[in-house]
């Protein structure tokens, strides 16, 4: 041994001691020897500790080895104990030997005394050794059994050459609710409690794997008959020569898993089988799912737009604002529908009714956004068409009676609010008189397409012309400034765009409108009186030909009504 060792020597007789002491420095080991004499020294040594070996004589004045042997064992000191004695009898060295002490030699064989110093420090040694390697053993075994007692997932050993569970982890019982006890011996019992339809998979993979291709899902079944699912992973443990002698496995309850998985599958079938085009992005907007009816309607496959965001639909057609209010709306968790105009992936435009809404994680805060859409193109379209039926006369696209009185009853809400004015212009043309009896009705229709084309040629963006009937129609002139002036101005204008003849049907028609002016709030403030009196001046002006037009006078009532056709 390398370090020097310390021996204590329990000897009264100086002579004796220093034989002893001489002997051991002959040895191969170096020591260092302490010499007590008495019961009192000997105990406070025993109790200072840090010795290596006893070497002790039988009898001394106060004490005996066989004492010193038991205070050794009262303090549970691991020291090997040598006594060395020159007159005891052979009975007494075995009743000694049986006491504790490790050899018994006598003062005149002191020659011995160095091999067994040796040998028990050698066997010490080994003793000291077998012991850490116990105790970690020991320590290992309470790890191991406080890692498989601590974690949910079952942990089971099983011994290949007997085919016997040695370990069964406590989760066992929570996860199948039965005792381990009854599967330590027979770890085939366990195929018993799996579920009819896994049984014959289960088997067949044990069967050409053995238990090492346990590495799958399965169900097994409660005693209450209850479906539980489970994942299983074993893994082989090998012994020094590489050779498989255990198996080790995991067994984990995945029954909420399982569930979320079908949930989800649910999910994305229902999703798949929607006629709404769906589509699902992060919070920060990257499209992670599209579902068919998405491709089908955008021209875009999942694999093109997964990782893009949604801007790869835009036209371009509504402004950022229209995107920041969307987005202000979602970043605070709320919903949000609107119409939107999108590209399809060969660039044709579509319009689009969406619905946004955030989805929340379990902490509440927004971890994805799920987009449903529909093609209301068609809809809008066929609406659109329906709107111009319904507001726009079919012969000469203008306003028709309906948009007129509509946009009529808006302006003078707008002009009491902010106590203004307008006028109202009814433009009446002879035209039946000017084709002659029997005309054709396409004929007719040409001629009233030209007068709109003039009529709207005369009057700024904002007026409204309107096609009554016949040859009447109406203009909304809403200059609100100068309303007289700018009346007149329009009224010239109009009889100006007629100065020139018709090119029709080879022949050339000069037009003479008669045009009548009611002015809001001077002449009426309802639809129908504006309207009425702007018919009755245009009469007046039929029937007077006092010029090409006039504004409407009270006087005018009691004079025989006109109404050009």
């Amino acid at each position: 041994m390398a370090h020097e060792i310390r021996i204590l020597l329990v000897e009264d007789a100086p002579i004796d001691a220093l034989a002893v002491m001489a002997e051991v420095e002959r040895g191969a080991i170096p020591a260092s020897v302490v010499q007590v004499e008495n019961r009192r020294q000997a105990l406070d040594a025993l109790d200072a500790g840090g010795w290596d070996l006893i070497l002790t004589d039988f009898s001394l004045p106060d004490m005996t080895g066989m004492d010193l042997l038991g205070w050794v064992r009262e303090r549970q000191l691991d020291l090997p104990v040598i006594v060395i004695s020159g007159n005891v009898g052979e009975l007494l060295a075995v009743q000694m030997m049986r006491a504790g002490a490790h050899d018994f030699i006598t003062k005149g064989s002191l020659a011995r005394l160095n091999p067994a110093i040796e040998r028990e420090l050698r066997e010490q040694e080994g003793h000291r050794q077998r012991r850490m390697a116990e105790a970690a053993l020991l320590e290992s075994e309470r790890n191991f059994r406080q890692l498989t007692e601590a974690i949910p997932e079952v942990f089971w050993l099983i011994d290949c050459e007997r085919g016997e569970m040695l370990y069964l982890s406590p989760a066992f019982e929570t996860v199948w609710e039965q005792p381990p006890a009854l599967f330590m011996c027979q770890p085939l019992r366990l195929l018993e409690t799996l579920h009819p339809e896994d049984y014959d998979r289960v088997n067949q993979r044990l069967g050409e794997q053995g238990w090492l291709g346990l590495n799958m899902e399965y169900r097994i079944m409660l005693p209450d008959g209850t479906v539980r699912w489970v994942n299983s992973r074993a893994f082989p443990v090998l012994d020094k020569d590489g050779k498989v002698i255990r198996i080790a496995g995991l067994s984990t309850d995945i029954s909420d898993t399982m569930r979320l998985r079908q949930e989800r599958e649910t999910m994305i079938h229902a999703l798949a089988q929607t006629a709404d085009a769906v589509m699902i992005t992060d919070v920060a907007g990257v499209i992670i799912y599209v579902n068919p009816a998405f491709e089908k309607l955008t021209g875009y496959q999942l694999g093109e737009v997964v990782g893009q965001t949604p801007a790869i639909l835009k036209s371009g057609l509504q402004d950022e604002s229209f995107y920041r209010a969307l987005w202000a709306n979602l970043s605070n968790g709320l919903p949000s529908t609107d119409i939107f105009i999108n590209r399809r992936k060969s660039g044709e435009l579509y319009y689009e009714a969406k619905t946004i809404t955030p989805i929340y994680d379990a902490e509440g805060g927004v971890s994805h956004f799920v987009a449903t859409g529909k093609d209301i193109t068609d809809r809008l379209k066929t609406r659109e068409r329906l709107h111009r039926i319904v507001n726009y006369d079919a012969i000469t696209g203008l306003a028709n009676r309906v948009l007129l009185q509509e946009r009529l009853g808006q302006a003078i809400l707008q002009c009491r609010r902010h106590a203004r004015g307008f006028g109202l212009l009814c433009i009446g043309l002879n035209l039946k008189e000017l084709l002659g009896e029997g005309y054709d009705n396409r004929l007719m229709e040409q001629l009233l397409r030209q007068v709109a084309q003039r009529l709207s040629g005369a009057v700024d963006l904002h007026d409204t012309v309107a096609r009554m009937g016949g040859g009447e129609f109406m203009i909304l002139h809403k200059d609100h400034d100068h309303a007289h002036e700018a009346l007149e101005m329009l009224a010239g204008e109009i009889v100006a765009a007629f100065a020139t003849p018709i090119c029709f049907a080879g022949y050339e028609l000069f037009l003479t409108p008669a045009i009548g002016i009611s002015l809001f709030p001077d002449d009426a403030g309802e639809v129908e009186l504006l309207l009425e009196h702007a018919r009755v001046a245009m009469g007046h002006v039929h029937r007077c030909e006092c010029g090409h037009y006039c504004f409407y006078q009270a006087a005018m009532l009691e004079q025989p009504k006109h109404l050009s056709s």
